[in-house]
């Protein structure tokens, strides 16, 4: 459980709570989109193939200061000004299974 939780906290995410299921735990946890590429098989990776997920769209967020820097600097066009910038991340809510 240790290894899901410091890989969410990797990924820039936000674990919210733990829960007993029947044969093992569930763990909630809101993790950015774009940093969610290729985590299955991290997850099955770093639990022997016993970890599982589901992830599904719960809310657009603003994102930090270097992401949208970074974003901002990727454009090959300029931006003219800060207002007609959009929310620069948004958020999936992850359900983790690891039995």
């Amino acid at each position: 459980m240790g290894f899901v939780v410091g890989d969410i906290n990797s990924r820039r995410g936000r674990v919210e709570g733990f829960e007993d299921i029947s044969g093992g735990k569930m763990i909630k946890a809101f993790v950015p989109l774009s940093e969610m590429f290729g985590y299955s098989t991290d997850l099955r990776s770093g639990t022997q193939g016993r970890g599982n997920y589901s992830m599904f769209f719960e809310k657009y967020e603003q994102g930090s200061k270097n992401i949208i820097d970074k974003v901002l600097n990727d454009r090959s066009e300029p931006v003219t000004g800060i207002d007609k910038i959009p929310s620069m991340g948004y958020n999936s809510r992850l359900v983790y299974f690891v039995i």
